[in-house]
């Protein structure tokens, strides 16, 4: 046994010397440790298993039951608010680039470029800490969710140490362990965006929302990765077209990763252009993400939405409103994380455990149907009364399917983000305050909870969300 350990610590730093050093193109061309397994050393994981040596795998080294790590705290796109489950891990390749447009698959897009044994999913407060870590310059760090997606390269990592990262700018926002504010925000063909589909309307102001969760300006156009469509009585912007004509083309729909639906205070009849209601379903159906507020409860209420959505939950299809205390569904994982991530995002003044403030929240939802679809947030005391009603629910597509076999997802928020309108404005003036420094409101912090929970993996949510694949 003694022999066999010093035949592996020996081999192990002829590796370091000659055979796996630090790379600088960190994958190689083949001769040294390249895609090819070329190489004809072997490294050590941490187990003290061996195999062939291939790129990055060469440099991690054993330290004897301890680890090499890299921690930090992963960041949406503004440098903001920390992220709950992105995952973070050290590829072993070149990442393949993401295809746009809906895909029935459980995951949209999996962690590509052979992920190192040692991955993290960020927790409630956006914490990662990665394993066994190559060691030397260089390194690259993938951090994705859905199809939002950044690389970084660190310096330098040491051996059988911790190696925190994390470099906030003078507005105190986080550069780099955030997710990318454009798409190939780097240049290095790695970064990116899904692409959005933002329906504008006349009673709220989710692009606005969009800017404080940190998308460039720049990517509100035909050509960028969020195009604007203009719903009733909403905003226009850089190349935006009619909603009604979107929603009524499936083909268009597919071709968009999520789409994002604004209030238009009042529940217009989306058929005007054809079969939307219809179009929508299939979109779903089809592996496609759908968050809509109040007004947008006819995509899934009688008499308007498809039979199987209808069955989600009890639809009352009023317009009173409602007040505190509002709830945050900690039955679930998911649920548990929101109620950490709001304590930590208001933590100089948090609302009270379990709780959360809202405004102008109606009554168009009561209770959910639990076999298919999740209450986040909901008034009324179960505790006391036995029956609560919904502000936010979600269920994912298609409708009956085994959870394994569902692709789609959907949100439903039964309040608008913004206290303000659209008006018919033009967007990016109709914003007020600058997107990076103007604070959100804790149920614009809520909603980009759940955008960010609706780009990532279909799962159950009575479970701990699941990994992409790779």
């Amino acid at each position: 046994m003694t022999t066999t350990r010093s035949l592996r610590c020996f081999l192990a730093f002829v590796l370091l010397l000659f055979g796996c050093g630090t790379h600088n193109s960190f994958f190689g061309d083949g001769t040294d440790g390249g895609p090819d397994g070329s190489n004809p050393f072997f490294s050590f994981d941490a187990s003290g298993d061996s195999g062939p040596c291939v790129n990055l795998a060469c440099n991690v080294q054993s330290c004897g039951g301890g680890h090499t790590t890299v921690s930090g705290t992963v960041y949406d796109p503004a440098g903001r608010n920390p992220l709950y489950n992105v995952y973070v891990y050290v590829p072993n390749a070149a990442v393949d680039p993401i295809p746009t447009g809906a895909v029935c698959a459980q995951c949209q897009a999996p962690a590509s470029g052979s992920p190192l044994p040692g991955a993290a999913q960020s927790d409630a407060l956006g914490h990662f800490t990665v394993t066994d870590v190559p060691v030397g310059s260089n390194i690259p760090l993938v951090m994705q969710i859905g199809k939002f997606r950044r690389q970084i390269i660190i310096p330098q990592v040491n051996a059988c140490v911790d190696n925190p990262i994390g470099q906030p700018d003078g507005m105190g926002l986080e550069t780099e362990t955030r997710l990318p504010r454009t798409q190939n925000e780097g240049g290095n063909g790695v970064d990116n965006l899904p692409q959005i589909a933002m329906a504008t309307g006349a009673c709220d102001q989710l692009e606005c929302l969009m800017r404080k969760i940190g998308i460039a300006d720049s990517e509100f156009s035909a050509t960028g990765r969020v195009h604007l469509f203009q719903g009733m009585g909403g905003s226009t912007g850089p190349g935006s077209t009619d909603a009604y004509a979107f929603w009524a083309s499936e083909t268009t729909l597919a071709q968009h990763d999520i789409v994002l639906n604004s209030c238009e205070c009042s529940p217009y009849e989306r058929d005007t252009e054809g079969s939307a209601y219809q179009a929508m379903h299939d979109y779903l159906s089809g592996g496609g993400r759908v968050f809509g507020t109040h007004y947008h409860y006819n995509w899934f209420a009688p008499p308007t939405g498809p039979s199987d959505f209808q069955t989600t939950a009890s639809w009352l299809t009023g317009v009173s409103l409602t007040w505190p205390p509002f709830y945050i569904n900690t039955t679930i994982p998911k649920g548990v994380a929101l109620d950490a991530w709001i304590q930590n995002v208001w933590q100089a003044s948090p609302p009270p455990s379990g709780q959360i403030e809202l405004e102008y929240t109606a009554t168009d939802v009561a209770e959910v149907n639990a076999a298919e679809a999740t209450p986040w947030i909901y008034y009324g005391n179960p505790s006391l009364s036995g029956q609560y009603n919904s502000a936010y629910l979600s269920f994912n597509t298609p409708i009956g399917a085994p959870t394994t076999a569902q692709c789609g997802r959907a949100v439903f928020s039964d309040l608008h983000v913004s206290s303000s309108s659209g008006g018919g404005a033009t967007f990016p003036t109709e914003c007020v305050g600058d997107p990076l420094t103007t604070p959100m409101t804790e149920q614009e912090s809520a909603l980009e909870f759940l955008f960010f929970d609706l780009s990532s993996c279909v799962g159950d949510d009575s479970q701990p969300p699941p990994p992409p694949p790779h």
